[in-house]
């Protein structure tokens, strides 16, 4: 009986829940403004090698940063690099001290430190930073030689 009770009850509630839920008429205008996209993070931009060349090139007032070690930096970097390797104890201050407002092209050896240090770039307020995908080790798809 009690079952009975709770059935009878919840009949009830769908019937009143679903009548007084608005319902759309085919001869009004007014419609339900659709929620806003979430905004696409262009703050940090993975290109292949290819492009990162093409990009640099193309922006010749762009900061290029090689976050790796003095002696990997001596063997061979992309033109235009300045080197302010991960292992500097300033090296985080050196990064805080640019102008957030410019944008930059980070890389490192194979792409994991350099994706670090764009996103902590992007923490701190970095417009725009450009990361070489698969860093210096996928470079030879740009065909270009490095400078020594």
């Amino acid at each position: 009986m009690r079952s009975y009770y709770i059935l009878l009850l919840s009949g009830f509630l769908y019937v009143f829940a679903c009548k007084n839920a608005p319902t759309a008429d085919a001869n009004s205008t007014a419609t339900t403004p659709a929620p806003a996209a979430a905004p696409i993070d262009s703050s940090i931009v993975s290109v292949r090698a290819i492009d990162f060349y093409e990009l640099t090139r193309a922006k010749p007032n762009m900061p290029v940063i090689d976050v790796r070690d003095p002696a990997d930096f001596k063997t061979g970097h992309i033109a235009r690099s300045i080197n302010i390797p991960f292992t500097d104890p300033m090296y985080l201050n050196r990064i805080a001290a640019l102008s957030r407002s410019q944008e930059y092209a980070v890389y490192c050896g194979y792409g994991n430190i350099s994706m670090e240090l764009a996103e902590s770039m992007k923490k701190i307020g970095f417009v725009r930073v450009y990361h070489l995908k698969n860093g210096l080790s996928n470079w030879g798809e740009s065909q270009q030689a490095l400078q020594l």
